[in-house]
């Protein structure tokens, strides 16, 4: 998988910040456009995206669950992501993420020049800032700068059996969620594993939906 980051963001808070920054960033706009995922929290209506540490691991192969922990905290900290637990079951203690208006307004101000390759694409950001920065009053314009490559497949899973490419991926999640996609992912990898991948799968994909459709291992009753 290709990761992209702004290196303004990454030379003023860090660069495994501005990565997380980023992807957050790219489903929260996904969310605002398919109208899902908006919600109040603390008088201020927000666009949100939630994963659990299981579904990171799976999207961030190269951080452990203590240094994803403590790159959730520093962006808290630095002010660039709020957390919240949004769950209906408040047993579900999966964690919530709205990025904050000074995210907002660096991309905003980033898009606003096109670059070459670099396609801006406009959208409203459905989220209550002023124009001081530190105030909640009116709707923000923002946009996304998105970089036109050509697919490759990416390993996922503890042994990299699984290759999916991220628009399988985003499908595979926006079907079955991030949390099912995840456990079906680290299953199914698990099994080639076994086998050395005796069932000869190639359309790894496909072996995913069958997996969470059929309930392989009992993956739904985690």
């Amino acid at each position: 998988m290709i990761y992209n980051f702004d290196t303004e963001l990454a030379a003023e808070y860090g660069v495994d910040e501005a990565i997380f920054i980023h992807n957050l960033y790219f489903w929260i706009r996904h969310n605002e456009a398919n109208g899902i995922n908006i919600a109040e929290y603390e008088g201020v209506t927000r666009v949100w995206t939630y994963n659990s540490m299981a579904a990171f691991s799976i999207l961030f192969p190269f951080w452990s669950h203590r240094q994803m922990e403590r790159i959730v905290k520093s962006c808290r900290d630095k002010g660039l992501v709020i957390t919240a637990n949004l769950n209906e079951d408040k047993k579900n203690r999966t964690l919530w993420y709205a990025v904050t208006e000074k995210v907002v307004l660096h991309y905003t101000k980033q898009c606003n020049v096109s670059h070459g390759s670099v396609k801006c694409i406009s959208n409203i950001y459905n989220y209550n800032i002023s124009t001081d920065i530190n105030t909640d009053s009116i709707i923000a314009q923002s946009t996304e700068c998105v970089k036109s490559d050509v697919e490759t497949a990416s390993k996922y899973g503890e042994y990299k059996w699984v290759k999916l490419t991220d628009s399988e991926l985003e499908k595979l999640i926006e079907k079955y969620g991030r949390e099912l996609t995840a456990k079906a992912i680290e299953f199914v990898d698990m099994q080639a594993e076994k086998t050395k991948n005796r069932n000869g799968w190639k359309s790894w994909s496909a072996v995913i939906h069958n997996a969470i459709r059929n309930n392989w291992g009992g993956i739904k009753n985690d």
